[in-house]
């Protein structure tokens, strides 16, 4: 329901979608822009602007495209114009911009994979803060710095009966429960996997599950293993971690309390 000046700002058809939901979804992201307009202004006009770390980011899309419509065995609930239990790339990818003036350069752009689980340490590691040896995330500023890694970040995502990990080209999605249910039109499918190939169909339209159960085999192991906050057997991680001791001792050591910041 957003206000009619920014529906007024979509463009019509064919620059813009045709479809009345997608439209007023635009709108309601263009409102969203205008007000993190305002908050910047404000930022500026205090002072604050320069002493300020500012992340822009979202806890998820929408499943917007006519393919991924129907209706999901769990609780009803309608796929299309939704995101709880989708889990498509469409409602899964969102943005991360990061504004910290003095320590990220303007237009820094990160190409490598990363999750949302990496900003909190992102905001320690630009604060001085040490690093909690439990987070799952990591620092996203030896990226920014252009460092690479020697292994892809673990993608997880996690819905209402349902998880995806990609690795490579690949997407893996998995259902469990009433989740596994799809209901479109008069056809019932159930289902407890999905493989996408993100490089030839990145809208996510043709399932490869059944024609590559290796494939499938190897990202239900990759995603067992993130779960677990665990390195895939075989990464450089994985053999690092078995031919390295730790220096030191860890930040929370047993039988002491954990260290808050």
């Amino acid at each position: 329901e957003p206000p009619q000046k920014f529906v007024e700002r979509i463009p019509a058809p064919p620059a813009g979608p045709k479809d009345k939901i997608t439209r007023l979804y635009m709108a309601e992201a263009a409102k969203d822009d205008d007000a993190i307009g305002a908050l910047m202004k404000t930022l500026d006009e205090t002072g604050l602007r320069e002493k300020t770390i500012i992340v822009v980011t979202a806890d998820h899309g929408e499943t917007l495209s006519f393919a991924h419509s129907g209706t999901s065995g769990l609780e009803k609930m309608p796929i299309r114009y939704h995101h709880a239990v989708s889990m498509f790339e469409e409602t899964t990818r969102v943005p991360i911009i990061i504004v910290a003036p003095n320590q990220v350069a303007p237009k820094t752009e990160v190409k490598a994979r990363v999750r949302t689980i990496d900003i909190a340490p992102t905001v320690l590691e630009l604060l001085g803060f040490e690093l909690p040896s439990r987070m799952s995330g990591k620092s996203l500023l030896p990226l920014v710095k252009g460092q690479t890694e020697p292994d892809e970040r673990v993608v997880v995502s996690e819905g209402r009966g349902s998880r995806a990990v990609m690795h490579g080209k690949h997407r893996l999605i998995t259902r469990t429960g009433d989740a596994r249910i799809t209901i479109q039109g008069n056809e019932t499918r159930e289902s407890d996997t999905e493989l996408y190939d993100l490089e030839s169909d990145p809208g996510e339209r043709h399932d490869l599950a059944k024609k590559r159960p290796d494939v499938v085999a190897e990202m239900r192991a990759r995603l067992e293993a993130a779960l677990k906050n665990a390195p895939v057997a075989g990464s450089k991680a994985a053999v690092a971690s078995t031919s390295v001791k730790p220096a030191g001792g860890a930040l929370d050591e047993p039988g002491k309390p954990p260290v808050v910041h």
